[in-house]
């Protein structure tokens, strides 16, 4: 989580508007935990090249 705080306040710093992709519980509920709003859940999907 300090990780994730420091680079939401580097982002501000630099003037850039920090955003969270939350593709799973765990990471919507610690996106609530550092102040974001509004977490939607939605499916994620992946291509992996063979």
């Amino acid at each position: 989580m300090i990780s994730c705080a420091s680079l939401i306040e580097y982002s501000l710093l630099q003037g850039l508007v920090p955003h969270w992709d939350a593709d799973n519980e765990p990471s919507a509920k610690l996106a609530i935990k550092l102040g974001f709003s509004n977490p939607e859940k939605y499916n994620a999907y992946y291509c992996l090249e063979k």
